[in-house]
């Protein structure tokens, strides 16, 4: 029964070439839509996750609004708080970088994310070669550090001048250093820009306001025990929270948008499906004479069964295949 599957299976190609053909690429793109869409949900979450870890790597707390922002007369009531050592806050906006070009959409949009920080804070910023005087970044205005895959991508140097745009406000922004998130955490974004936070405040955002505070623990003190004291210290406006808890938030937040994205997914799959099995249907249609030939020679029902399994699987095994080789290929 062997023998003739592997005979007959380049005769049946032949006869039914396109249809076969048709089979095979439905199940590469089924099996392509299902895996692609996995690797977009989970590398989502790792450059969340990437950009967490380069941000607030040090930290072991997180003070963060229940709305967008918080006043800032929180951090001097924070830093009072039994059990921090050190606390620094952030401000985070998204904003459009402005190449002069009217867009057509927003895919055509490039977005950047500025993040306001305290220079003289006590973390670690991952500069990259000379960083100068920091206090020249608060004289600047406009001042502003990137990341050398940014600079690399846009061809900026020190010194070049950009536009961005927050709304209606349009800020020129001058390149005053490199900043290297990515030897921090090599998933972090590499569209981070870095300013002092006052200037974000002042330029594209709202001043007296914060998005978040990182907490450092001092050794020997709990962290939940700090987290405790924090909660009943602060407004219930702010909430505290681990970076675990963070990425726990996250994947709850994008577990609709993962779920929507799976079920499209899985809409190319059923196409595949489809196809298989109008396939098959044709092809029992079509060897309904010679499936009568076997019986009568002897075969058995099962015999004929695994036969017509047999050549399924195959074409499954081709569209697998197919689906593998493109992807090694493309990438």
């Amino acid at each position: 029964m062997i023998r003739y599957f592997a005979r007959s299976l380049g005769e049946h190609f032949r006869a039914g070439r396109s249809l076969y053909l048709l089979t095979v690429f439905g199940v590469a793109l089924g099996v392509a839509s299902v895996l692609s869409i996995q690797i977009i949900n989970r590398n989502a979450l790792a450059a969340f996750k990437g950009s967490v870890a380069a941000v607030s790597g040090e930290a072991d707390l997180s003070v963060m609004g229940r709305t967008p922002s918080f006043s800032e007369t929180l951090y001097p009531r924070l830093l009072q708080t039994a059990g921090v050592r050190a606390a620094w806050p952030l401000y985070r906006v998204e904003v459009i970088l402005d190449d002069g070009r009217e867009a057509q959409s927003l895919t055509d949009r490039f977005f950047l994310e500025v993040i306001g920080l305290d220079f003289f804070a006590p973390m670690d910023i991952p500069w990259r070669g000379k960083s100068g005087d920091l206090s020249v970044s608060m004289a600047t205005p406009g001042w502003a550090a990137v990341t050398p895959s940014m600079a690399e991508a846009m061809q900026w140097r020190i010194g070049d001048c950009f536009t961005v745009a927050n709304g209606s406000k349009k800020v020129d922004l001058t390149v005053g250093a490199l900043v290297d998130f990515q030897s921090m955490s090599p998933l972090a974004s590499p569209k981070l820009v870095v300013m002092d936070i006052g200037q974000v405040q002042d330029l594209l955002g709202q001043q007296g306001e914060i998005h978040q505070i990182d907490v450092k623990v001092a050794e020997g003190v709990s962290i939940e025990d700090v987290q405790t004291n924090l909660i009943a210290r602060l407004d219930e406006s702010v909430r505290v929270v681990t970076p675990a808890q963070r990425e726990q938030q996250a994947e709850g937040l994008m577990a609709a948008f993962r779920l929507n994205l799976t079920a499209l997914s899985m809409i190319s799959l059923f196409v595949g499906l489809f196809l298989v099995y109008s396939s098959t249907q044709a092809s029992l249609v079509r060897r309904r004479e010679e499936f009568g030939l076997l019986r009568s020679i002897g075969c058995t029902r099962r015999q004929v069964f695994w036969l017509i399994v047999g050549e399924v699987g195959l074409l499954g095994v081709f569209g697998v295949v197919l689906r593998h080789g493109a992807f090694y290929h493309l990438r």
